[in-house]
């Protein structure tokens, strides 16, 4: 069967987890023998090895500075749009796509317009890593139900990222929900997890949903000897515990870190060692806990091996989508301990992958994490269960064959 066009349109490159997950999945793509081309900001970079076809899209006419502040008002944003779509639609009558499939949009800040353009084109499906296409400005609701409404501005989380101006986001949400109703015919959703997909279907109620995890190289993410890992990180094999932690930004009051150190603090003396991997400003270590930080790790070996360092891995995310770590660190034989929010218990399955606390509390993860320490025997076949459900579930050939008979079920 002879492969398809796919026209990949994403805002970023290589940073940030929708970017690290949609490289995956174009590489993964191609190596099943598909053309892939990838659109996207000029201000990033893809993976070379991506791609067939690179095209990124710029207004040169434009600092990077000035483009950010422009959609300050409905004229300077329709304008801008405007623009955007016709450099689109240079690249995509000349590459002439079987399926455009979106990422994230919001980053390069592009808008429905730019979605609108590409169902003129092809047929659409948009891989949705956050709920910034169901709601009128925000990446997550956390707890407002607004979007399965109206949206107004009277918006919760206004001022947090992605930023837009409060007077504009009843129209924004307005432009998805015409958006829907218009073209439900060849616009799908696609969603790692099974969360994110039952907000889609309750915001939308008529565009097609299908939940497809995302993958990974298991060959890269595998266990491997814990001493050898933990001599490399510096860290003492002394057979004191192991918990790692890890976001892109440390501080960022979604991912839960200062919920995490409060927790630790609350055990039993001796204390388990923390590890954190990710920028650390804006976080503030309590006295008299040992904590390494590593910073960002550059690179899916040196990541790989930094988390078969752990005994266990913590991720305390007040709202989360299918976090790519708690993926690789299963597929490494690490057990997870985090919240019951978002996609985490998909991945995180008491008794077989890890623990979950029993709600989103510094009180309750520190009771998750003493159950784990607990367990401290039983470890071993978490870590085997964790290996065996990512080979079953989370391979990156078995996310790239599900996105194939998608995209060829709406190519015809």
């Amino acid at each position: 069967m002879a492969g398809l066009r796919i026209a990949v349109v994403s805002d970023e490159g290589t940073e940030g987890g929708a970017s690290i997950a949609t490289t995956r999945l174009c590489i993964a793509l191609r190596q099943s023998g598909h053309l892939v081309a990838r659109i996207h900001h000029g201000r990033f970079r893809p993976h070379p090895d991506s791609a067939d076809e690179f095209h990124p899209l710029e207004l040169k006419e434009f600092s990077a500075r000035a483009l950010d502040n422009l959609p300050r008002n409905e004229l300077c944003r329709a304008e801008l749009q405007r623009r955007w779509c016709r450099r689109f639609r240079r690249v995509l009558e000349e590459f002439r796509p079987d399926v455009v499939n979106l990422h994230n949009l919001h980053n390069a800040r592009w808008d429905i317009e730019v979605v609108e353009e590409c169902l003129r084109h092809a047929p659409v499906v948009w891989t949705l890593h956050d709920m910034w296409a169901l709601t009128g400005s925000c990446a997550y609701g956390f707890d407002c139900r607004r979007f399965e409404r109206r949206c107004t501005a009277a918006c919760p989380q206004v001022g947090t990222y992605p930023t837009l101006p409060s007077g504009m986001v009843a129209a924004a949400h307005g432009r998805r929900r015409r958006l829907w109703a218009t073209h439900a015919g060849r616009l799908r959703f696609v969603t790692p997890s099974r969360w994110l997909a039952q907000e889609a279907r309750r915001a939308t109620r008529r565009v097609s949903v299908r939940v497809i995890p995302y993958g990974l190289d298991l060959e890269t993410f595998r266990p491997r000897d814990r001493s050898e890992a933990r001599a490399w990180l510096g860290l003492p094999d002394d057979g004191r515990p192991v918990l790692m932690a890890g976001a892109a930004a440390l501080g960022d009051r979604r991912k839960g870190m200062a919920d995490l150190l409060e927790a630790v603090v609350r055990l039993p003396e001796p204390l388990p060692r923390l590890v954190l991997i990710g920028h650390a400003g804006g976080l503030e270590q309590p006295a008299g806990l040992e904590v390494h930080c590593l910073g960002p790790i550059t690179g899916e070996p040196f990541l790989a091996l930094a988390l078969n360092a752990a005994d266990l891995f913590v991720l305390p995310s007040h709202a989360d989508n299918l976090p790519l770590v708690v993926q690789e660190a299963l597929a490494c034989g690490v057990p997870v301990v985090g919240y019951p929010t978002g996609g985490i218990p998909e991945m995180v399955r008491p008794g077989q992958t890890g623990w979950l606390a029993a709600e989103r509390s510094p009180a309750a993860l520190a009771e998750a994490l003493r159950l784990a320490l607990e367990a401290r025997a039983d470890w071993p076949g978490y870590a085997a269960s964790c290996r065996r459900v990512a080979e079953s579930e989370y391979g990156a050939g078995r996310q790239a064959a599900r996105y194939e008979a998608l995209f060829r079920s709406g190519s015809a």
